[in-house]
């Protein structure tokens, strides 16, 4: 019994033994999944949401640089090429002598050799020819001298016309004469328009050159430093550069360049200014370097994120991005950035005309609602069903909906299902989880956390029929100051909702006057239809009535016949 009762509290104490160690397991593999997650949270909105850009400087003014560039030399090298270029032409008369005596088949070395040689030689006669033509475009073309034109006969006829009696044969040879020099004045008067013509038109093909060979050149330059990181050593070095810009007239106090000046730094200096070449006996290279201020600014974009409750309310934007000073003192609005130009992932400079303003007298809506005044706001309401996902970076999103949204979500093999109530909301992901919404799926980034990826907006707009019926279910509730209808079409971003709000307004008051009017044009069309349904019937039925009573009038006669 003691046996027994030993190996029954051994069984019983391993099964226990068991059910722990897979308690535990099962409590690691949830602890392991819990530190994979999703985050939805509510997000009480102002109407804006604020996306940092990076750091700014400003800019309106450049140091201009100017290097030169001799080719004159150029010209005594073609010369001596072309001297070495005929020499070998004469040369290749001789190669049979010198080589094709030794060999046996020697006529057809002389034709294979001679063929060759020649062959060489054109190529490189096109190729000088070429470099010729390159070259003249840079210098003016010399006006060719005008040869001089003499009387080498005719004298003496002459002097007979003037002082003798001319006689019959003489007439006939003035005549003849005379219509020798008409026609050649009419073949001069064509030739100097052809020439006119070919003149104007060899301009045009110097300019077109000329804007070609600026383009260029001006590409080569680029393409020579921002990816070999240098220029020709024949044309500058990047000591020389460096000692060029040092030699610069001193900068203000408040000005500099953008980036440090070292060897290191040049890319970044020759892609961020501008190049002008130009040449004049020579090639000019003109940079001009931006000069920066030295007060950094936060740029950040402003995105309009609703207010979702009873109804949306949008707020329109003044400026989609904002320069704020580092002491949140100042600020300047900007439409876009096409005039910034990247040092870095995380710096720009942006040419900027206009003076800073102070935070403090600003009636911006958006820059009072960055440091929490609402005063200078103004939201309008709209009414319309939406769903709109705007992606962060590091796996973020904003989710915004007007109606319930069903959802599902992934997260390391767990499966999930619920339901998103109307209003705005802040999701998180984490790697390797992904999440589903109105047919949008969401994805964590495996590359890289800070890479953004846009998803355009979808919206949707109320249908012209269920407008129709809105209206007249509502018709007598209805204020234009608290409804904005919007037309059927696609919207690539809020912006374009705040553009056509005003418009849609307008177009409004139409819609419903072209529905009266439609409506009154029904009521002419059913009156004009009953009154010819009722002259059609009138000669219908007295056509019938007459036919009722022929037939009568013949029934009645048939009977009197009868009993006759």
């Amino acid at each position: 019994m003691d046996f027994i009762s030993r190996s029954y509290r051994e069984k019983v104490l391993a099964r226990w033994l068991y059910i722990l160690l897979l308690l535990h397991s099962l409590s690691l593999a949830t602890g392991d999944e819990s530190t994979n997650k999703i985050d939805i949270t509510p997000i009480q909105s102002n109407g804006v949401f604020f996306e940092h850009q990076g750091y700014v400087q400003t800019f309106n003014d450049y140091s201009n640089l100017t290097f030169k560039i001799n080719i004159t030399f150029l010209y005594d090298r073609l010369k001596r090429t072309r001297m070495q270029h005929s020499e070998t032409k004469q040369i290749c008369s001789k190669v049979d002598e010198l080589y094709c005596s030794m060999s046996n088949s020697s006529e057809s070395c002389k034709s294979a050799l001679t063929y060759n040689c020649h062959q060489l030689l054109l190529f490189i006669k096109k190729d000088l020819d070429k470099v010729q033509s390159t070259l003249d475009t840079f210098f003016a073309f010399s006006s060719n001298k005008r040869s001089k034109r003499y009387l080498l006969d005719g004298g003496s006829q002459v002097m007979k016309f003037l002082f003798g009696t001319p006689s019959s044969d003489d007439y006939k040879r003035y005549s003849r004469q005379i219509d020798i020099l008409k026609s050649f004045q009419t073949i001069e008067q064509q030739n100097f328009e052809k020439m006119s013509t070919y003149s104007a038109n060899l301009q045009t093909l110097l300019n077109e050159s000329y804007t070609s060979l600026t383009q260029k050149l001006q590409s080569t330059f680029k393409n020579n430093m921002e990816k070999k990181r240098t220029l020709h050593p024949s044309i500058i070095s990047k000591a020389e550069f460096l000692e060029n810009i040092l030699k610069t007239l001193p900068l203000p106090k408040d000005l500099s360049y953008p980036v440090d000046l070292t060897e290191e730094n040049m890319p970044i200096l020759w892609r961020i200014s501008k190049i002008n070449v130009f040449f004049n006996q020579a090639i000019f290279i003109s940079l001009q370097v931006p000069l920066v201020h030295r007060q950094k600014y936060e740029l950040v974009q402003v995105h309009s994120l609703p207010v979702i409750e009873e109804n949306v309310q949008i707020l329109p934007l003044k400026s989609k991005f904002y320069l704020f000073g580092e002491n949140n003192q100042t600020f300047l609005p900007l439409n876009d950035t096409e005039n910034c130009k990247s040092l870095n992932k995380t710096n720009k400079i942006c040419f900027v005309n206009e003076g800073s303003q102070k935070i403090t007298d600003s009636n911006f809506c958006e820059v009072g609602l960055r440091f929490g005044r609402h005063s200078n706001c103004d939201l309008q309401t709209i009414l319309t069903e939406m769903f709109v996902v705007l992606p962060l970076d590091n796996n973020r999103w904003i989710l915004m909906a007007t109606s319930q949204q069903k959802y599902s979500s992934v997260c390391s093999g767990n499966f999930e299902k619920g339901n998103l109530s109307p209003g705005v909301y802040s999701l998180v992901m984490d790697e390797g989880c992904s999440f589903k919404i109105n047919s949008k799926s969401l994805y964590t980034s495996e590359v890289s956390n800070t890479q953004k990826h846009y998803f355009i907006p979808e919206i949707k707009i109320f249908k012209s029929s269920v407008l129709k019926d809105f209206v007249e279910q509502n018709f007598l509730d209805y204020r234009m100051e608290s409804l904005v209808i919007f037309n059927e079409k696609h919207l690539d971003d809020w912006d374009q909702i705040t553009e056509n709000i005003e418009k849609d307004k307008k177009n409004w008051d139409s819609v419903i006057n072209w529905n009266g009017a439609d409506q009154s044009q029904s009521l002419v069309h059913y009156i004009f239809l009953g009154l010819v349904l009722l002259v059609c019937g009138y000669f219908i039925g007295k056509k019938i009535r007459q036919k009722k009573d022929s037939k009568h009038v013949e029934k009645t006669d048939s009977i009197l016949y009868e009993k006759r």
